[in-house]
């Protein structure tokens, strides 16, 4: 999410004071339905202020992120402006994420997650920055609301709004009935192991996704077990991605949620689907790591 100028776009917010959207802000709404309309994008508008930055954004995209569109300008600590390049909604909380435009960080990427609370109570703003911070690369594929940051993430701040109001609006994608199911296939490593690879944070698994061009939503749980055994010892259930979907093929690779790399036997199931196709068959792979 982003704030600046949308090129071609006629949803830009009017500033009325020289905000900008604070330290780690979002940028949803503009909801382009009509009302009593479900809304048909994503979308993240707001102003106010944050920490020492004042916040001025908005940003939309399709609602499983496709096609992202939107400005963020921030004054103050931090002053630039920045072009979405990514925008990730799951319910009242977004992660967005941008080209910076302008400053001496121009060409680098901002990356930050707000959750709207609702509006003002008694004057006084309730929603949040969860985090922000800069990237040496504008963010192709935004992390999902409440995952942490990447890491390399070079943080810039956050905390509550002192001023201001941030709206967010989650769109549900309507697939048209009798639409094709999406693919998907856990992909051998082109060494000796197949499926998965121990990297410093857990497992990371390639999978090969076709369907349709846009967007590719991935949903994986993963359990891990001592070595030789099946008796999982940890579980993650709800361990959910959005990618860039440039061709109706794609290989993507998922690294595990994990903080530290364990052995044993990891057991990861994938489903996919893609913009305009249905859920995938479940893949499965169980690799014994360490």
């Amino acid at each position: 999410m982003t704030a600046g100028s949308w090129g071609g776009t006629h949803c830009l917010m009017k500033r009325r004071r020289p905000a900008s959207l604070g330290f780690a802000v979002a940028l949803l709404v503009l909801p382009g339905s009509a009302v009593g309309q479900a809304p048909l994008r994503d979308s993240a508008s707001g102003s106010g202020h944050v920490l020492q930055t004042d916040f001025i954004g908005v940003g939309e995209a399709g609602p499983n992120g496709e096609n992202p569109v939107g400005s963020l300008t921030l004054n103050g600590f931090l002053n630039f402006t920045t072009a979405t390049t990514c925008l990730n909604v799951s319910g009242n909380s977004v992660v967005s994420g941008g080209r910076i435009l302008t400053g001496r960080d121009a060409g680098e990427g901002f990356l930050s997650s707000s959750v709207d609370h609702g509006p003002p109570v008694k004057g006084r703003p309730v929603d949040v920055t969860i985090y922000s911070g800069l990237l040496s690369r504008p963010p192709r594929n935004c992390p999902s609301p409440g995952d942490p940051p990447p890491a390399q993430l070079r943080p810039t701040g956050g905390g509550p709004f002192t001023s201001g109001d941030l709206t967010v609006v989650d769109a549900i994608e309507r697939v048209p009935a009798g639409a094709a199911s999406a693919r998907v296939r856990i992909l051998r490593e082109t060494h000796s192991r197949p499926g998965l690879v121990q990297t410093r944070n857990g497992p990371s698994v390639r999978v090969r996704v076709c369907g349709a061009p846009g967007i590719a939503l991935l949903r994986v749980t993963q359990r891990t077990s001592p070595t030789g055994l099946n008796a999982p010892i940890w579980v993650r259930g709800s361990w959910q991605d959005k990618r860039r979907q440039d061709a109706r093929c794609q290989i993507h690779r998922l690294n595990s949620p994990l903080s530290t790399a364990i052995n044993g036997r990891h057991r990861i199931t994938v489903r996919a689907r893609t913009t305009g196709r249905r859920w995938s068959r479940i893949a499965a792979q169980v690799v014994d790591l360490g």
